[in-house]
């Protein structure tokens, strides 16, 4: 019996053994090949932070019911960064072959059977294509949704606050957007460095990386905040310029403590963006950029190659070590920047 990952209780995750259902005429069976964790949501998850545990979401009214009810207790899935290829197909369906690779929103598992008349989202792929570079897909579209945002500018200023996976690919968008200085500020050496090769100028995140930026440069024209910490969010608020803008591309959580409103985002008129490219939200550019239109570009730029996601991956363990594997990046004294799990035996 093939295998998935189960969250159990906060920082306890298994292997549980499933049975895959039969291929129906609409159906596809896909066996996976990678699945790359995202660390910023599925830590989230990993913690017991994030905001489902406590609260139940309504759909129509588009917010939490504070404090009624949430998912505690259940066995979750995590993940949604799966490369796959095609095993098998039924009679009645059409789009994909045996032997196509395919990207597929779809948790951490050996096999997934979709119904392609409802399937969830998925994106097929050249066979050529590096499959550990796809793992990164729904995230270039994150990181390139928040450039987006940020409305960049030829020969701009910007600093980037957060240097995981999508502040790493945001400084290599924001390169190729024509902003002239990037400065990127982390914690950890190793990001910075990272980001560096990528032509960010690093800042350590210290007392108060703000002023390190003000004096090399003088305030950002923008920043992307991208730690997932409400003191990555005021670190940026201090770094723009007036009547700059912030975009948040980072997932809080249950946070409650550490948002700093009172200072000079309420003085210096500051702007702030929410970035997310799910959820049912257009795009600021719609109709120009709809959802696919952003799918189809991060696709193109993982594709040809354009961005650096090699250097990005920390590792590649076999599914059987994710509980290792999520252990690892609940390290805060240092916690790997991408993790993506292999299938091909234990």
């Amino acid at each position: 019996m093939p295998r998935e990952l189960l969250l159990v209780g906060p920082r306890s995750v298994v292997l549980s053994r499933y049975d895959e259902p039969p291929l129906a005429a609409t159906s596809v069976r896909l066996r996976t090949l990678f699945s790359g964790i995202s660390h910023g949501t599925e830590m989230l998850l990993y913690r017991g932070r994030a905001p489902k545990f406590a609260h139940r979401w309504d759909g129509q009214m588009r917010q939490f019911d504070l404090g009624q009810g949430g998912v505690n207790g259940e066995k979750l899935p995590l993940g949604y960064e799966s490369v796959a290829r095609v095993e098998a197909v039924g009679p009645d369906t059409e789009g994909l072959a045996p032997g196509d690779l395919v990207w597929v929103d779809a948790p951490h598992r050996e096999t997934h059977v979709i119904d392609m008349r409802r399937p969830p989202p998925y994106r097929r792929f050249d066979a050529g294509c590096d499959p550990t570079a796809l793992t990164f897909f729904a995230l270039c579209r994150v990181a390139l949704g928040a450039v987006h945002d940020a409305e960049p500018v030829l020969g701009s200023s910007a600093v980037v606050c957060g240097l995981g996976v999508v502040g790493q690919l945001c400084v290599q968008l924001l390169r190729r957007s024509g902003v002239r200085t990037i400065f990127g500020i982390d914690r950890d050496p190793a990001r910075l460095a990272t980001a560096q090769r990528a032509g960010a100028i690093p800042v350590p995140a210290g007392d108060d990386p703000s002023s390190a930026v003000k004096a090399a440069s003088g305030a950002a024209d923008f920043a992307i905040e991208a730690s997932g910490d409400y003191a990555g969010l005021s670190t940026a608020i201090r770094c723009v310029a007036p009547m700059g803008r912030v975009v948040v591309v980072s997932s809080y959580g249950n946070q409650a403590d550490g948002l700093v409103l009172g200072h000079e985002f309420h003085r210096n008129r500051i702007t702030l963006v929410s970035s997310m490219t799910v959820n049912g939200c257009p795009s600021p550019r719609a109709p120009l950029w709809s959802l696919e239109r952003l799918n189809q570009e991060a696709a193109a730029l993982l594709a040809e190659g354009s961005l650096d996601t090699a250097g990005l991956i920390t590792a590649i363990l076999p599914f059987g070590q994710a509980a290792d594997a999520y252990r690892a990046i609940d390290d805060a004294t240092a916690p790997p920047l991408k993790v993506i799990f292999s299938y091909d035996g234990d």
